[in-house]
Formats: structure tokens, C-alpha cells, sequence
């Protein structure tokens, strides 16, 4: 909720709601949760609007990188009866911050869009503000995504790909995974590849950069070819030696494997952490392994996706952004 964080890859965190309910393994040890146990003002499973932070991005005159939110999953379907507030605040500030937006239901995106719009439209026959939102959602959901919304998912294992390729497909104009937990190696397969075929004798998509996916080897060209993912954050767990957060381990070749293969395809990579086990581990003096200079020389990557308001994040304060452009 603060104007500043300690998350490396952002410079503030907006929370539009506290709490959560967890989907997947990456949940189990949810700092959220962790720091919810001697907190009696809040349910962690209970998704509760947030007041007086509600609105703080039109407070903060100054650019930002905006996670949102980091103490719950922004599309989560209990954020739906509010969801058209959220992204008011997003398109009144949609000139001066960067809006960050991670979440383990990609699925819910576009249904969260389409909310947003149908609420906007009630609200607006007497509200500019709600009137110009539609506007601007009507023509994000038709393909035209807003500079200011980067769009993320969450990973943790080989089961939750499809996270990432179900993202491929909505229109966004940064994308991103955060692969943190990393809690097995990672094998990124199709989200590598450019081409999404259909190929008649399978039950579903086949991913390649070439059509030979099926024994037929049909002639058939492409019937889809889906944008990369620009920028990928890699992470170790952190957590505790002992208890119900004890940390889960993670490896650096698992690390450098993911990064090296997205580098080869022009993403932009920014490790994060190497974790509380490989803190340990090396010897680290950093107990979760965030700082980059006890690092290997060749894991201290830290970049961002270049993007056609570079001026915007240098602005923020920290961060050395590539010279090209989207």
C-alpha cells in the first residue's frame, strides 16, 4: 500500500483489497497469510475492500511502476462488484504511472474487462469520468490495450503453463510471468514458441515453430500466431527454516536455464531473489537472497522490457531500461 516497497521489480504497491483464497501451490506460503496471523483486523480469506489507500495512486504526483496489489490476487471474482473503481483510478492516472497486474487467474482477465465496461456504462450517463472508461475498456477489449497496464502471471511449476499461454492471448501491451515461487525446473516449451496450430488428429492446439506436430505432417499453414512474453522475473522462495512457512528449495540451475532460454528469444529477464535455501546455501548474508551483488556475476540480471515510455520508468528512480522500443 505504500508510495515505496522493497519489491525489487516495482517502486509502489497499490492494494485496492486485502486477502485471498489460494489456487495453486505458490499460494501455500503466501507472505499475505504469513502476515495475517497476528493481524486480528482482517480475514486473509476474506477479500475485503481497502479504504484509505484506496486511492492513493492519484495521490502520488510523481511516476511510478505500480504493483497492484500485492495483498491479494487483483482478479480475484470477489474484486468484481469493484472492479470498475480499480480501473477508474487506472485511467485517470493512466499518463503518469505504469500499472503492474499480477495474477494466478488469467482467466478472469477479460470477464473482469467486460465488468468493468458494463459498470462504467451504468455509471455513465451522468458521470464523465465512468462515461471516457467505457470508452477506453471498450477499446481494450477490441485489441487496443492501454500503454499503462502491464499484464502478468504467476508460475510456480511446469502444471500452471497454460497460465502463460492463456495471457498470449489477451490484449495486453506489456506481458509478463512471474516465475516466483520457482519451485521445480521449469520447462517454458510453448511459451517460447510463435505458432499455435490445429492440427485435426489431436484433441487440442499444437505448439511449434513449424507445422510437424502431427505424424500427418499436413501442409497446413499456422491458424495462429500469438505475441511473445516481453519480460519474465525469476525467484527462489523465501520463508522460514521451520514451522508452517518453511521455505521450499530452489536451484541455480533451474534459474540460469529459464533465464538463458528467454534471453534467446529477446525477452527481458530480471531475477528477483535466489531464495532463503540457496541464501543458505552459497552463504549469502541476505537471508532471502535479494541482493544482486552476492550473487554469480551471471545471474545479476536485472532488466526491464523495453517499452516506448522508457523516459516513464527512469523517472521512477532505479531502473536502467533498454535504449530500443517496443
Amino acid at each position: 500500500m505504500a508510495e515505496s516497497t522493497k519489491i525489487s521489480w516495482t517502486s509502489a504497491t497499490w492494494n485496492v483489497a486485502r486477502g485471498c483464497s489460494k489456487v495453486s501451490e505458490g499460494c501455500k506460503n503466501c507472505y499475505m497469510y504469513r502476515d495475517s496471523l497476528d493481524n486480528t483486523r482482517y480475514d486473509a480469506k476474506r477479500v475485503t475492500r481497502t479504504k484509505t489507500v484506496f486511492d492513493n495512486p492519484l495521490k502520488w504526483k510523481e511516476p511510478k511502476l505500480i504493483f497492484t496489489s500485492s495483498l491479494t490476487d487483483v482478479f480475484h471474482e470477489d474484486i468484481f462488484p469493484f472492479i470498475h473503481e480499480v480501473f477508474r483510478i487506472i485511467y485517470l492516472c493512466r499518463n503518469l504511472h505504469i500499472f503492474q497486474m499480477l495474477t494466478k487467474r488469467p482467466e478472469n482477465i477479460i470477464p473482469a474487462l467486460k465488468k468493468a465496461y458494463e459498470q462504467a456504462c451504468e455509471l455513465g450517463s451522468d458521470n464523465s469520468d465512468y462515461l471516457n472508461l467505457a470508452v477506453w475498456l471498450e477499446a481494450w477489449l477490441n485489441g487496443h490495450p492501454p500503454s499503462c497496464v502491464w499484464l502478468g502471471v504467476s508460475i510456480e511449476s511446469d502444471e500452471y503453463i497454460e497460465r502463460g499461454m492463456l495471457l498470449r492471448r489477451i490484449p495486453a501491451h506489456i506481458r509478463f510471468i512471474s516465475f516466483e515461487p520457482m519451485l521445480e525446473e521449469i520447462t517454458p516449451g510453448r511459451l517460447l514458441l510463435t505458432y499455435v496450430h490445429n492440427c485435426p488428429h489431436t484433441s487440442g492446439a499444437c505448439y511449434g515453430n513449424t507445422w510437424a506436430c502431427c505424424a500427418c505432417e499436413l501442409p497446413t499453414p499456422p491458424s495462429e500466431e500469438l505475441p511473445p512474453i516481453d519480460w519474465v522475473i525469476l525467484g527462489g522462495e523465501s520463508g522460514n527454516n521451520q514451522g508452517k512457512y518453511t521455505y521450499r528449495p530452489c536451484q541455480v540451475d533451474w534459474i540460469e536455464q529459464l533465464a538463458y532460454q528467454f534471453q534467446q528469444i529477446g525477452t527481458a529477464v530480471f531475477i528477483k531473489q535466489l531464495g532463503t535455501h540457496l541464501s543458505k546455501e552459497l552463504g549469502l548474508t541476505d537471508r532471502h537472497g535479494t541482493d544482486p551483488s552476492e550473487w554469480p556475476e551471471h545471474l545479476q540480471i536485472q532488466d526491464f522490457p523495453a517499452i516506448d515510455h522508457a523516459a516513464l520508468l527512469a523517472a521512477c528512480g532505479k531502473y536502467e531500461v533498454k535504449s530500443d522500443t517496443k
